[in-house]
């Protein structure tokens, strides 16, 4: 009897192993088929990705060859000219008063900066204003008042 049972089972374990090689072999021809596709798109896209990147450079070197011959042919005119020397003329305005208003800070007695008689700087709050701290927690008088009519 115990024949009758071992047959079966090696018979059906054969051909379960035959049916799970039969289905990896196919799974694995149709992964292999979607690859090559895939590389084959992949391929493609980066040819013309190249050549459109080529096109570009051709077009931008004709542009800039373009703009550089337009640049040339232009005629500079007598109004391009004359703001020309009116830049100039106001750019050596600016310096000549720069220049004199630092001659008047380096020779003025007033304006030179000097240290301290001590040697260290005041770090006491200014006395020109009203001393007022942010940390403050009282409300402002115009505030109170009106808190204590409503």
């Amino acid at each position: 009897m115990q024949i009758n049972t071992v047959l079966p089972v090696t018979l059906a374990i054969i051909a379960m192993t035959a049916i799970c090689a039969l289905q990896w072999w196919a799974l694995r021809r149709a992964h292999r088929r979607e690859l090559i596709h895939a590389r084959a798109r992949h391929q493609a896209a980066q040819q013309s990705a190249d050549t459109m990147l080529q096109q570009a450079r051709r077009q931008y070197a004709q542009i800039q060859q373009e703009l550089i011959q337009l640049r040339q042919s232009l005629p500079r005119s007598a109004a391009s000219l004359e703001a020309a020397r009116a830049d100039a003329a106001k750019a050596e305005q600016r310096s000549a008063a720069r220049s004199g208003l630092l001659d008047i800070l380096d020779t003025d007695q007033q304006a030179r900066r000097r240290l301290p008689v001590d040697g260290f700087a005041s770090t006491l709050p200014s006395q020109q204003f009203a001393l007022s701290s942010s940390f403050d927690a009282r409300p402002p008088r115009s505030l109170v008042g009106e808190r204590q009519r409503a």
